[in-house]
């Protein structure tokens, strides 16, 4: 069975902790790294491979969705926020949400 990379975004730990807990429940997902802002994960991302980003929208600094414009060749991303505004820029970058 394939394992895909996956690398945690999310600047509150609670969320991160849960979004942890959901990947290591799932035997394909292999977590690689979690981070608590979108410029970490950028370092992570030229670090490793990563297949799978499960990103947060709003934090510090840089957003999920300025991330996102950022990669040349983003992995598949799942959008981890509560605010259901995103929703219409999310299709448009052809992301998915959840909440």
């Amino acid at each position: 069975m394939r394992k895909y990379n996956c690398l945690i975004v999310d600047d509150e730990p609670p969320a991160r902790e849960v979004l942890r807990r959901y990947v290591a429940q799932v035997p394909m997902l292999h977590l690689v790294g979690e981070c608590s802002n979108a410029i970490q994960a950028l370092t992570a991302m030229k670090q490793q491979e990563v297949d799978l980003l499960f990103l947060d929208i709003q934090m510090p600094q840089l957003s999920g969705i300025d991330l996102i414009g950022t990669l040349s060749q983003p992995p598949k991303i799942i959008l981890t926020t509560a605010f259901e505004q995103y929703a219409i820029q999310a299709f448009e970058l052809d992301v998915r949400l959840s909440d």
